[in-house]
């Protein structure tokens, strides 16, 4: 775990290499993953500029690499000596809140068949670099997909009876791009 929910914001990492996840703990003791960031992206930026200064989510990684600590306080004069870069900042948070209203739409509009889908294909989008062609290897929560497990398991089940996937310990490989990336865009909202 790298910063805990409440820890005090000392420093804003900018992932360089590797991928960290945001979660909470729920209630009954799981982790409801809020999102995950990779190279180029900030890490919990908006809480940069709220009062409280603390992080909003815990932080960990899910794989080795390395990050930026650029100081909070530093962040707040680059943002008042710097007109330019504290709009690219508003505009990285604008486009995230987009993102998360446009997640909320599509999970509340769309099919199981269509989460799982957009599921498969974002890892695979994500771990092009590490697994080879259209294989991905799944992390241990998959919670995230708002899918209840017979569900899963019977679509994951038919997927592969219909040759769109195959199985392999924790890997699953993509063997229909087209029809996945077609399943998947039935409920996205253009940009």
């Amino acid at each position: 775990m790298l910063f805990r929910e409440g820890d005090k914001m000392r420093y804003c990492p900018l992932v360089e290499q590797g991928e960290l996840q945001a979660f909470r703990h729920t209630y009954k003791g799981d982790d409801k993953v809020f999102e995950q960031f990779v190279r180029g992206e900030w890490v919990a930026l908006a809480a940069v500029f709220m009062e409280h200064g603390s992080f909003p989510m815990n932080i960990r990684a899910l794989s080795a690499g390395q990050a930026i600590l650029i100081p909070r306080e530093t962040l707040h004069q680059f943002c008042l000596q710097r007109p330019t870069l504290a709009l690219q900042l508003l505009g990285n948070l604008s486009q995230k809140l987009y993102s998360t209203i446009n997640q909320i739409d599509w999970l509340t509009s769309s099919s199981a068949g269509e989460r799982l889908a957009d599921y498969l294909l974002r890892l695979h989008r994500s771990q092009q670099d590490t697994q080879p062609n259209a294989q991905v290897r799944l992390p241990l929560n998959r919670g995230q997909l708002g899918i209840r497990a017979e569900t899963l398991s019977r679509m994951m089940t038919e997927w592969l009876r219909q040759g769109y996937i195959t199985c392999r310990a924790s890997y699953i490989t993509l063997c229909n791009l087209d029809y996945l990336r077609a399943l998947a865009a039935q409920a996205q909202r253009p940009l």
